[in-house]
């Protein structure tokens, strides 16, 4: 069946974009983790008031933001998924 083929290459190729995103994902939590960590450290010196570090904080709450729109986008494609699989079935259950 043709369209039964359309949502099998298409779940294939979302389930690749969700590797991907979760590594991206992955990437921010880190690099969000070290910048929080530096900037206890740098209030744990007493130089947390410098203005380089308000900079920082600014950076942590950028990449918290950018993280929560890669979250949104990956539910998004976690739905595209779940479509593509309820699809495949009811093609499978057509066919028996």
């Amino acid at each position: 069946m043709e369209n039964k083929n359309y949502y099998q290459n298409w779940l294939y190729e979302i389930n690749e974009k969700i590797l991907d995103k979760i590594g991206w994902i992955l990437k921010l939590e880190l690099h969000i983790y070290e910048l929080e960590k530096l900037i206890l450290k740098a209030e744990m010196q007493g130089v947390g008031d410098e203005p380089d570090f308000h900079v920082l904080r600014n950076n942590v709450r950028h990449w918290k933001s950018k993280h929560r729109v890669e979250t949104f986008i990956l539910d998004d494609l976690e739905l595209d998924a779940e479509h593509c699989k309820f699809m495949i079935k009811r093609f499978n259950d057509l066919e028996s």
